[in-house]
């Protein structure tokens, strides 16, 4: 009954807040109407039931007129051949792909501009030296004044670097970012689609879309609406601290271990068939420690800890990250929502990531991964590897060695990265398969939870939305001041 009633509340909201921006569209309240669609664009996010929504798409373009006549002044420059702006709205240092896309970058023969937020400024050791490396441009953009504001100074440092490329790299809720990209006719825009499993909204703000594997080329043919032409493949690698120095385990260095790492929230569900594999491990080698790397909810890690006393370990995440997989058995990966990166962390240090293909969302996260190792269907068929590998050295160093080369290189990444900008296409294939997104709408569905409608509406970037939501900001605000007591 309760989860009726949620999803009651989610259609009730989304209605709401659509009439909200047509309300406001025609009164000319551009940025009633921008808030809005963030708070609508922020709870499909999470929802993630669809990959487009011809409503919000519809109202950004419609929008980006109004942005466009309040920037008409600083929309009509030219371009330079050499300039490349690349548009990080993450501000995120090496997690994500930002730091290996400017890697690439700094060693072409062009002018780098690097634009990113306030918030980012002293906190991107690695990025600041790959920009320090090539004399790039670094801008800031500030956040606190709307999104009208971030539209607008976007487009002011557009007007003033004059670049040939960009790079649209962002959240799904960056509405300011996105508004000024749909400007930007004149420039040849490239989106970075880091979340292809994700709703994200602003279909239509870019010329080229840079996919990192097959799976997301035909989910954004088939399911966004883009041209085949307009995607370009283009597999990605991790950026690897090698030189980090390793801080140890918490337990006996000379203990066999298994190992998985990132947020928590991707172990959670389907029966809690990620929990039942691990104690099934520990349950076939009674010396075996298992770690676990990451934030979020624990509550079931702790348990599974209370069935093998001393055994299980949680920590957070570390420099030394990669230095720990180094050190481990093989690498067990989240269920049901595979870790993207965390599986080319596993690869590239040698490590099996016992993995199962749920959705088909783990395909095409190694080169050739098809061949040279398997993607499992269900747990039993993981769980008899996962026995052989732990019972068979002979048999865990062959599989091992398979994994070396199943990552892109960064020479090779570079040389690919040239080619779209020059060329607007790159030496790998797109293979075009049907993607059934039925699991994954279920999985999405079943961890929704009510925060995530309040959380999308009563936040500091939606202050304009308190005249129709006020008792989202009088809970939030309550709960804040609850905390603060706790």
């Amino acid at each position: 009954m309760e989860s009726n009633k949620l999803f009651e509340d989610y259609a009730r909201t989304e209605k709401k807040l659509k009439a909200i921006t047509d309300r406001a569209i025609r009164k000319n309240q551009t940025e009633t109407a921008l808030e809005a669609l963030n708070a609508l664009v922020i709870m499909k996010y999470n929802y993630n039931q669809a990959y487009r929504d011809d409503f919000v798409e519809d109202r950004l373009e419609k929008l980006s007129a109004a942005v466009g006549e309040a920037n008409a002044a600083d929309l009509s420059f030219g371009t330079k051949e050499d300039t490349v702006i690349f548009y990080d709205s993450f501000g995120a240092d090496t997690r994500g792909l930002a730091c290996i896309y400017l890697k690439a970058l700094a060693g072409m023969n062009y002018k780098i501009v690097y634009i990113t937020n306030t918030g980012a400024k002293g906190k991107q050791p690695v990025i600041s030296e790959v920009l320090k490396s090539c004399n790039a441009t670094v801008a800031y953009i500030e956040r606190g004044g709307g999104f009208l504001s971030v539209a607008g100074q976007l487009i002011r440092l557009f007007a003033q670097y004059q670049p040939k490329y960009a790079f649209e790299y962002n959240q799904p809720w960056d509405i300011g970012g996105i508004e000024a990209f749909y400007l930007f006719k004149n420039v040849t825009r490239f989106k970075i689609n880091l979340t292809d499993h994700a709703f994200w909204p602003g279909v239509r703000s870019f010329d080229y879309c840079i996919e990192f594997r097959d799976f997301g080329c035909s989910l954004s043919r088939d399911y966004r609406g883009l041209r085949e032409d307009q995607l370009l493949l283009l597999p990605y690698y991790p950026y690897l601290d090698r030189s980090a120095k390793f801080q140890g385990l918490p337990f006996d260095e000379g203990k066999r271990f298994i190992f998985t790492g990132g947020y928590l929230y991707k172990t959670l569900g389907e029966g809690n068939i990620y929990y039942k594999m691990i104690a099934h491990m520990l349950t076939t080698d009674p010396e075996l420690m298992f770690l676990y790397a990451g934030k979020g909810d624990d509550s079931q890690l702790k348990i599974l800890a209370g069935q093998f006393e001393g055994r299980v370990f949680h920590i957070a995440e570390r420099p030394d990250f990669y230095q720990i997989i180094e050190r481990c058995l093989f690498y067990v990966n989240s269920f049901p929502i595979v870790g993207g990166l965390m599986t080319q962390y596993a690869a590239t240090a040698g490590k099996i990531p016992l993995t199962i293909n749920h959705g088909g969302r783990a395909e095409g996260l190694l080169l050739e991964s098809d061949d040279a190792f398997t993607l499992f269907t269900n747990e039993t068929d993981l769980l008899a590897e996962a026995d052989r590998l732990l019972t068979d050295d002979a048999y865990l160093k062959a599989q091992s060695e398979h994994m070396k080369g199943l990552v892109i290189s960064e020479e090779r990444f570079a040389a690919e990265l040239q080619r779209i900008l020059e060329q607007q296409k790159t030496g790998f294939a797109i293979h075009w398969k049907e993607i059934d997104t039925t699991a994954q709408h279920e999985e999405y569905r079943y961890a929704f939870e009510r925060k995530y409608i309040d959380n999308a509406i009563a936040n500091a970037e939606n202050s304009k939305l308190i005249r129709y939501f006020p008792l989202f900001f009088i809970k939030k605000m309550t709960n804040r001041i609850l905390k603060k007591k706790k």
